[in-house]
C-alpha cells in the first residue's frame, strides 16, 4: 500500500476534524467568494455556469489579446504560483485558480498579487491593488471565517 498516501489522508481528516465541518465549509465559500471578487476587479470574466456555485475553482475567461498559456506559465516561473490551463478545446482560453483544501486568506492574496503583476508586465491594463483590495474586503466583512 501507498503509506505515505495513507498518511497524508490521516493528517487531512485530523485536521478538518480539528477545525469542523461547518468552519471547513465556510473557510471555503469565503476564500472562493474573494478570489472571484478579485479576479473581477482585475476587469476579468469568469467562465463558466453559476461561478458561486464553484468553491473548488474559479475559472477565468483569458483577456483578449493575451496569451493563456503563456500567462500562466510565467505566473509559476516568476511567482511559483501554479494556475491550471484550460484543457482540450479550452487551452488558451481559460485558467484556474483553486482554492479547496489546505489554503489559507493569505494563499489568496499571494495569488491574485501574482496575478496582477504578471497580467502588467504582458501589456493587461492593471490597476496595482485592485485584486488584492477587493479580496480583503470579502475577508474584512462581517461573518467571513
Amino acid at each position: 500500500p501507498a503509506i505515505s498516501l495513507m498518511l497524508g489522508l490521516r493528517e487531512a481528516i485530523r485536521l478538518y476534524m480539528e477545525e469542523g465541518a461547518e468552519a471547513v465549509l465556510a473557510r471555503h465559500e469565503m476564500l472562493s467568494r474573494a478570489t472571484k471578487e478579485g479576479v473581477r476587479a482585475l476587469g476579468l470574466d469568469l467562465f463558466g455556469e453559476h461561478p458561486e456555485r464553484a468553491w473548488a475553482i474559479t475559472a477565468v475567461t483569458v483577456p483578449e489579446g493575451v496569451d493563456g498559456k503563456e500567462l500562466v506559465a510565467k505566473v509559476r516561473r516568476d511567482h511559483g504560483i501554479i494556475l491550471a490551463g484550460g484543457q482540450g478545446p479550452l487551452t488558451g482560453k481559460v485558467f484556474r485558480i483553486g482554492h479547496l483544501g489546505y489554503y489559507d486568506r493569505f494563499d489568496i492574496v499571494r495569488a491574485l498579487a501574482a496575478l496582477e503583476l504578471t497580467l502588467g508586465d504582458v501589456g493587461y491594463p492593471v490597476k496595482r491593488g485592485a485584486a488584492v483590495g477587493a479580496a480583503e474586503e470579502v475577508f474584512g466583512s462581517p461573518g467571513s471565517a
